[in-house]
């Protein structure tokens, strides 16, 4: 009789820390990731590097039209924002030359 009452409590615990059988599922596999070519990750490197100097070029030419402002030039200061939304349209410096531009107004 003393053995039933120890092997009751080792199974609760055994299943409280499961150890035993339940219902839960067995963990499955991730699916596996896409393939992705050296080529296309190449490509995106490359676009990404491309978009970066581009931000680049376009935050110099608005950084020379402050300056310009700052020196009283307005008017070529105003070509110059412009000229930033022209060449590097949907680069945050052309969004900032915009607001530049419409701020004048």
């Amino acid at each position: 009789m003393r053995a039933a009452r120890l092997v009751a409590p080792v199974v609760v615990l055994a299943l409280v820390a499961g150890c035993g059988t339940s219902s839960t599922p067995e963990t499955t596999k991730p699916a596996p990731e896409p393939k992705v070519s050296d080529e296309e990750i190449a490509k995106k490197v490359a676009e990404k590097a491309r978009q970066e100097r581009e931000e680049a070029k376009a935050k110099a030419l608005l950084r020379s039209g402050l300056q310009l402002a700052d020196k009283g030039f307005k008017p070529q200061a105003r070509k110059r924002y412009q000229e930033v939304i022209d060449k590097y349209p949907g680069t945050e410096a052309a969004a900032k030359a915009k607001k530049l531009l419409d701020g004048e107004k």
